[in-house]
């Protein structure tokens, strides 16, 4: 009994230690809403900025989207891996912004039109391109390197996003992700199927 109770005191602890994301590279500067006029309702999203950046100095930095801030699981996972690769100089500081996908807008959010004709991926990709990235740019001075991070749908969004607009996108880390949405099939992509996708 006495183990057991110690098993769970560990897990109860260690738990509250990953997501009070105790950051060493980066602080998080801000929990806020985000209108979209491309979306046509506010998106919730958080910005960590590295240690490093200053206002003052013409310093940019690569830009990190995270998708699914609404799964504290995997977004504190994702974010607290980001300070540790930072912290320990395996990967460049960059802006991290990460955004909240609600539960009754995320399917509709990573849906095309020919699957469902209240999809919302081209206003969330104009989201991205038109609204929040260039925000990123002005206000946080994100550069031109973008890596986007998604789980599932924002997984399958991810991959679209690289195959679609690879001009735009610089990376993408697909977690859990699915190439076949109904009529979409990435798979059947060039620059996938010469890979065997």
């Amino acid at each position: 009994m006495k183990k057991l109770l110690l098993l769970i005191l560990i897990l109860i602890f260690s738990s509250t230690s990953i997501y009070s994301q105790n950051l060493q590279a980066y602080t998080k500067v801000n929990d806020t809403i985000f209108m979209s006029n491309s979306l046509s309702y506010a998106k919730p999203i958080s910005i960590y900025l590295p240690k490093e950046w200053q206002e003052d100095i013409n310093n940019t930095f690569p830009l990190t989207i995270v998708f699914d801030r609404q799964n504290k699981n995997i977004n504190g996972h994702i974010i607290n891996t980001i300070d540790y690769l930072t912290a320990t100089t395996q990967i460049p500081s960059s802006i991290i912004i990460s955004i909240d996908s609600k539960r009754n807008k995320r399917y509709l959010e990573t849906s095309h039109k020919e699957n469902n004709d209240k999809g919302l991926i081209n206003q969330n990709i104009d989201f991205l391109f038109k609204e929040l990235i260039p925000y990123a740019e002005r206000e946080l001075k994100a550069n031109t390197f973008r890596l986007f991070i998604g789980h599932s749908r924002y997984a399958f969004f991810s991959a679209n996003l690289f195959v679609n607009h690879i001009n735009d996108v610089t990376a993408v880390i697909a977690l859990d992700p699915f190439f076949i949405d109904g009529n979409i099939h990435i798979g059947k992509i060039k620059q996938f199927s010469q890979y065997g996708y």
